[in-house]
């Protein structure tokens, strides 16, 4: 109801509000003052990318008549009051194809939840195009992406939102380039045939597959990789090594030598129509080998050859011109797929694709399983406790750990080691000639961890694995690298020998450590995989906890706190001799003693020290395959110390044969990192013939 008296003079206010309320009650009082607070100047915003956050803003809050002050009306025909009251922008009725995230509520501008993209200038006057972009966590790595756009106009005071466009004629009004549609874009992927069937829980790291493009459109690749396994590593789209500039024909020259990175991002991922592309997909296959690659590309829709630029073939060695695509270059089939390509920035906006391709990876059926264990998958997580037919998880065999390592998807671990048999016993039915093995299975607590982390355990050199460890949780372990910025930021990794891989797991363990797969690239030169043991770093790969700064201490780089073992010790001709109970069981080593064969054996995973005690041809020992040590005859030193019996083994020749680094500094014996011997007596006795180092058999 209008009331005319009703004005902003304080007398006739209050008569009209009087009016008002004798005529229509207080409803119609409310709605007066409603009407009166309201303020219907325009207001307009600094930038289409500061307007997308406050527009969700107030889509949120529902704050209809503060957003419809952002609208320029003029020349539309949408009545302002539709906006005020939110019919222009809201919807109430479900409609039978919607989305679960409940964008179909929000008919216009977006819906919240979107963030700003990309701005693009139509070529009408002052209006341009806003691109809006939503990402959803889909789970097991996939990603669903979700493009919308509306447009905005430009004003001396900033920017007012358009109404959408029902008159295509509208001269004013163009739109630009919009997402192509999905049915117009087709995208395939296939294996490449592998040259040799593949073994569950061997990684797989030659495998490919060919991406197809066979729609009308340039795709350009996003990420390439297997469901719930790890995100892809391509860097498709980057800066590289070098300079570029704009010429003034159009085109971008590309100074390779140049001692900076480029201006340009360079696309190695680019797949023109007709193309396909070959791309690593390495994997361990695991039960009936099917699996789930997930396949995420830009279409690049509208006019495109002018906004793709190719290398010419014919450019010098230094200096690489890439020029727009023509028919006439690409019918001369001069390209390379998967050669960089540049993307003009001013680019229509692209859609970006997710498509799954169900595709069976070849699985070697061997009985005799000889490169895993010997043992199948089935029959090793059986005896670590699992079930393969009715629980799901990831299975790796590593050879260099003689292990078995089995992940479920809530990350929970559990390891079967291969560990010697010291005494083998006899079936009860052995036939004549039966030798028992010298193994056995044990398993091993694991830390939680990323199920495809078993892939990167003893990839470096010598069998190593990377990893970022903190030296306040392992120092007493290894030696702890920690991050230095010289050039480039060095995000510190350790290389961990795999004799002290289990170690390091076992801390993990106890500490309650995830061991995590983190993604690096610190100095934006392309990312790689690293893993990590309680170091938790930003998403370039830098250090944040612990803080770096408080790492640094002014004590000699090797100087940590080691665990003193207090022995009695003996020379023999100048060899140190250490009783070998005492010494190794307090570095967490077995030491077992088998009296039928008169042998001792000292143990931690696959390091192993075997002395035979007494022995006429005299000891011999094992460290590893393939390593023997034998000392000419050394009958075995006891010594008896009340009903205590000890025997005493050379401590230089067995840590070199665990591979443990021994440094005498003035009397101080440090081994590794963590132990220094604190010797209590220090006597010269023992036969002269006993040499002091052992000789070694290849």
């Amino acid at each position: 109801m209008h009331c005319p008296g009703v004005t902003k003079n304080s007398l006739g206010l209050l008569v009209g509000l009087l009016s008002c309320c004798i005529v229509g009650g207080l409803v119609v009082v409310a709605q007066a003052m409603e009407l009166i607070d309201a303020d219907t100047s325009p207001l307009y915003f600094e930038s289409p990318q500061a307007a997308v956050p406050i527009i969700a803003d107030l889509l949120e809050a529902e704050n209809w008549p503060t957003l419809a002050r952002y609208y320029d009306l003029s020349g539309s025909d949408v009545d302002r009051a539709e906006l005020v009251s939110g019919r222009f922008l809201i919807r109430t009725e479900r409609p039978e194809v919607a989305h679960p995230a409940g964008f179909w509520r929000y008919k216009h501008p977006f819906a919240p939840g979107f963030k700003f993209s990309a701005v693009h200038d139509t070529g009408a006057d002052g209006v341009v195009q806003v691109v809006v972009m939503v990402e959803i966590d889909q789970g097991g790595g996939m990603i669903q992406r979700g493009l919308d756009s509306f447009f905005m106009r430009r004003f001396a005071k900033g920017y007012q939102i358009l109404p959408p466009v029902e008159d295509e004629g509208d001269a004013t009004l163009v739109p630009g380039p919009l997402p192509v549609p999905a049915d117009e874009v087709t995208v395939t992927a296939s294996l490449v045939p592998p040259k040799e069937p593949l073994t569950v829980g061997l990684l797989a790291g030659g495998l490919r597959a060919s991406i197809q493009n066979e729609g009308p459109f340039p795709v350009a690749l996003v990420a390439v990789q297997w469901a719930g396994y790890r995100e892809d590593l391509g860097n498709w789209r980057r800066r590289i090594y070098g300079a570029t500039r704009e010429t003034l024909e159009g085109n971008v020259e590309f100074d390779m030598l140049a001692q900076q990175l480029t201006q340009h991002e360079f696309d190695h991922g680019l797949i023109l129509p007709g193309e396909q592309l070959e791309v690593a997909v390495p994997i361990t296959p695991q039960r009936d080998g099917r699996h789930n690659l997930l396949v995420s590309y830009e279409v690049i829709g509208g006019d495109w050859m002018g906004r793709v630029l190719l290398a010419d073939a014919g450019t010098g060695a230094r200096n690489t011109l890439y020029r727009p695509v023509t028919k006439e270059r690409l019918e001369s089939g001069l390209r390379a797929a998967g050669a960089n390509a540049i993307l003009r920035p001013d680019a229509a906006p692209r859609s970006v694709n997710t498509d799954t391709f169900h595709l069976q990876i070849p699985i070697a059926r061997d009985p005799m399983f000889s490169k895993t264990g010997p043992m199948s998958y089935v029959e090793a997580s059986r005896r670590a406790g699992l079930s393969p037919e009715t629980q799901e998880f990831w299975s790796y065999y590593r050879a260099p750990l003689e292990a078995w390592f089995f992940v479920r998807s809530d990350r929970t671990a559990v390891a079967l080691v291969k560990a010697p048999n010291l005494n083998p016993e006899l079936p009860p039915k052995a036939p004549p000639g039966f030798k028992p093995k010298n193994y056995k299975w044990a398993v091993r607590k694991m830390p939680r961890m990323d199920v495809s982390v078993p892939d990167d355990f003893c990839l470096g050199e010598d069998n190593a694995t990377r990893m970022l460890l903190h030296p306040a949780e392992y120092g007493d372990l290894i030696d702890c690298n920690t991050p230095k910025t010289d050039m480039y930021y060095d995000p510190g990794e350790t290389s961990v020998p795999s004799r002290l891989l289990w170690s390091i797991l076992g801390r993990a363990a106890e500490k309650s450590r995830v061991v995590e797969l983190v993604r690096i690239d610190p100095n934006g030169l392309g990312g790689e995989y690293v893993l990590t043991a309680g170091v938790e770093v930003d998403p370039a790969g830098r250090w944040y906890e612990p803080d770096v700064e408080s790492l640094k201490c002014p004590v000699e780089t090797g100087e940590l706190l080691r665990e003193l073992i207090a022995i009695d010790a003996r020379t023999v001709n100048g060899t140190l001799m250490v009783p070998v109970r005492e010494t190794f069981s307090a570095m967490g080593y077995q030491v077992q003693y088998t009296a039928a064969t008169r042998t001792i054996a000292v143990y931690k995973g696959p390091a192993t020290v075997r002395f035979s005690l007494g022995a006429a041809t005299g000891m011999a020992y094992m460290a590893g395959p393939g390593r023997e040590f034998t000392w000419p005859v050394l009958p075995g030193w006891y010594r008896i110390d009340g009903k205590a019996a000890k025997t005493y083994v050379p401590l230089l020749a067995t840590c070199e044969a665990l591979e443990l680094p021994v440094e005498d500094r003035d009397g101080r014996i440090l081994i590794g990192t963590a132990y220094e011997l604190a010797i209590q007596s220090l006597q010269e006795s023992g036969p002269p013939n006993v040499p002091g180092r052992p000789t070694v058999k290849h």
